[in-house]
């Protein structure tokens, strides 16, 4: 299966390529999970795209799937994001893989397309359970449905077998079908 790699730091771009991609038989598209703010260098969510709803649309219409990778490891969170959500997180500072956890649900990207569906690659078993469980304490305050609505119908993620603990959780709570091994799965370490 082929993704064509989709930039969404230009969204007009971003939807010829997708167009492209339809027209080759393309499934799905590769994203970076955040952006990388011009002036500061440092990642936003995907809802703080302009026009990002335009990219989802044409994803949840083509029935296009979106991988989300989170390859900028060096990459740190705008301050802003932290602060937004550090009541459901409850510690300073956010990875990416958590932004993109967050944001996808309480942006209302979800809700307004919930037939999408995103892979996200390359997310610790362990930050998943945490962000999930974050999520479900205060579900009523910042998400329109119970996070496990989200996770069952729109969420795909990667995962580590060695972490057996987390693993059998999300097995057991999100069910084995959303769950799936990375293509640069086992590690040489």
């Amino acid at each position: 299966l082929s993704a064509a790699m989709v930039a969404t730091q230009d969204i007009e771009l971003a939807l010829k390529e997708i167009d492209w991609a339809i027209k080759n038989n393309y499934k799905s598209i590769y994203i970076e999970n955040s952006y990388i703010d011009e002036i500061e260098k440092k990642s936003r969510p995907l809802s703080a795209i302009k026009d990002i709803d335009l990219l989802f649309d044409k994803c949840e219409k083509n029935n296009i799937s979106i991988y989300a990778h989170t390859g900028m490891h060096w990459a740190k969170v705008l301050q802003e994001y932290n602060l937004k959500y550090k009541s459901i997180h409850k510690k300073d500072s956010l990875r990416m893989e958590e932004l993109l956890i967050y944001d996808l649900i309480t942006s209302g990207l979800l809700d307004r397309f919930p037939k999408i569906k995103v892979i996200m690659g390359e997310v610790w078993n362990e930050m998943v359970v945490s962000c999930y469980k974050n999520l479900k304490e205060q579900y009523i305050l910042n998400c329109k449905q119970d996070p496990l609505h989200y996770f069952k119908n729109n969420l795909y993620i990667t995962l580590d077998i060695e972490k057996t603990e987390a693993l059998n959780f999300m097995i057991t709570e999100f069910g084995s079908d959303r769950l799936l091994f990375s293509t640069d799965y086992p590690h040489e370490d």
